[in-house]
């Protein structure tokens, strides 16, 4: 088995596209691109069209012109706190209270 080399990618022809009765699907779909973008636009011009198709067709194209939002995500643990501790300490004090909880519970058995 070969071995990659550095600055070299593994795959440098990419992925390939899905072929069907010998046409690649997406240089299909990739050659329909204009058209679509252009009928995104008239259905976002269109003040006769429902408001819901206007927003959808001025987000899609919004989302693949500059990208979606990012969505905030806010992650807790138990009791509202973070997951992720800031410092060792307070790691490692979480660690004890935990490990103490489950001794409480009988999960686990500390040595003496």
């Amino acid at each position: 088995m070969g071995k990659f080399v550095k600055g070299q990618s593994g795959n440098p022809g990419g992925r390939k596209g899905t072929v069907v009765n010998g046409v690649c699907i997406t240089d299909l779909a990739k050659s329909h691109c204009p058209e679509a973008i252009q009928t995104l636009v008239e259905i976002m011009r269109d003040k006769g069209a429902p408001q819901t198709a206007r927003k959808a067709a001025a987000d899609s194209l919004l989302d693949r012109g500059i990208g979606k939002p990012l969505q905030k995500a806010e992650l807790t643990g138990a009791e509202g706190k973070d997951l992720m501790p800031t410092n060792t300490a307070e790691a490692a004090r979480e660690l004890v209270t935990t490990l103490a909880e489950l001794e409480r519970l009988g999960v686990i058995k500390l040595p003496e």
